[in-house]
């Protein structure tokens, strides 16, 4: 959250592989970068993929569930008071 003359943490989204098996899990870690630059992890972030949807740990890390049909996904995360992470495209073989 923004500090004194600052502004809100932006939230950036890293994916544990640009490609998954149909059926199979997606590592995700979500990291909030303040005005200066500091990252630090981000807990609570809700992270998207299809229906699919899971809330971040303290670490900043979650799992989804990857869905049975193939093509490209989109892959992002919101928090409530940050700035929403671009979005990710994960590939379903």
């Amino acid at each position: 959250v923004a500090s004194a003359g600052g502004c809100e943490r932006t939230l950036h989204l890293a994916l544990g592989t640009s490609t998954a098996s149909r059926g199979g899990s997606l590592g995700v870690t979500v990291t909030g970068y303040d005005n200066e630059g500091r990252a630090a992890p981000v807990a609570g972030a809700i992270v998207t993929l299809g229906t699919d949807f899971a809330s971040t740990s303290t670490a900043g890390q979650a799992s989804l569930l990857v869905g049975s049909v193939p093509g490209s996904y989109t892959v992002s995360a919101r928090k409530s008071g940050l700035v929403e992470s671009f979005p990710e495209t994960i590939v379903v073989r």
